[in-house]
């Protein structure tokens, strides 16, 4: 039978690049999104809040989903000190929605969440093992845990399948933020001699993934088939300075 995904987040960097990738490998590929499509809309494309109306609406029209990515809300540390209260919603309040779908419609769906490398806070060790102490440092990194804390006592209530992935930094094409584009706005013409100034030292390490093999892993972990909760860093292993990212 073949899968049936639901992308949240699908006109975004990483749930565009998931529904594209998905939809190549043949799976039938919900893409759900808060801003309306327009003409040129993908196949599948629904917009609407996560919400359980809504999700209980798409259930009926596309049917229960196989797997749900769950890539949408907010994607920045900085807009999270803007905003706390909207930062935990888009968090663990639209996350409890689908786990309340799952439960009760898709009891057999495997839930990715993306968490991230902030519920580990300023840790200096490389590499990051998933046992590592989590002390997030900004709201951002303090909702991710609870949203991961909520999806453990959901699969301990309800047996509920989720898959929890502390992605890093995730890099690749459409991505418009962070440091590759901001060099790429930023460098002058191959004649101007003029610097570009960065903040730091330099020697700050990333551990940058392929939004691709981001993607590939999600499907990986779901098609394991294990019930519970199975949490993993979604990372690369290596770590890089900025000063050598920049340079490259």
């Amino acid at each position: 039978m073949i899968d049936r995904v639901w992308v949240t987040g699908a006109q975004g960097f990483f749930g565009r690049a998931a529904a594209d990738l998905l939809e190549a490998e043949g799976l039938e590929v919900v893409r759900i999104a808060r801003r309306s499509w327009g003409p040129d809309a993908p196949r599948g494309s629904e917009t609407g809040p996560i919400e359980d109306e809504f999700l209980c609406t798409l259930v009926v029209r596309h049917g229960a989903p196989n797997l749900i990515l769950h890539l949408a809300g907010n994607g920045t540390v900085g807009a999270s000190f803007r905003d706390p209260a909207g930062d935990f919603l888009s968090s663990a309040g639209t996350t409890a929605s689908l786990l309340r779908v799952i439960t009760h419609s898709a009891p057999r769906a495997t839930l990715v969440f993306p968490s991230s490398a902030a519920v580990y806070g300023e840790a200096g060790a490389e590499p990051l093992p998933e046992t590592s102490p989590t002390r997030p440092v900004s709201p951002y990194g303090m909702h991710k845990l609870a949203t991961e804390a909520l999806c453990r006592l959901w699969v301990e209530r309800y047996g509920s399948r989720v898959a929890v992935v502390r992605y890093f930094s995730l890099v690749g094409r459409g991505l418009r933020k962070q440091l590759f584009w901001e060099l790429g706005r930023r460098l002058p013409a191959e004649r101007d001699a003029t610097p570009v100034a960065m903040l730091g030292t330099g020697e700050e390490t990333r551990d940058f993934l392929d939004v691709g093999d981001a993607v590939r892993l999600a499907l990986a972990l779901h098609r394991r088939h294990e019930p519970g909760l199975t949490l993993v860093n979604g990372a690369s292993g290596r770590g890089t300075t900025i000063r050598s990212a920049a340079t490259a």
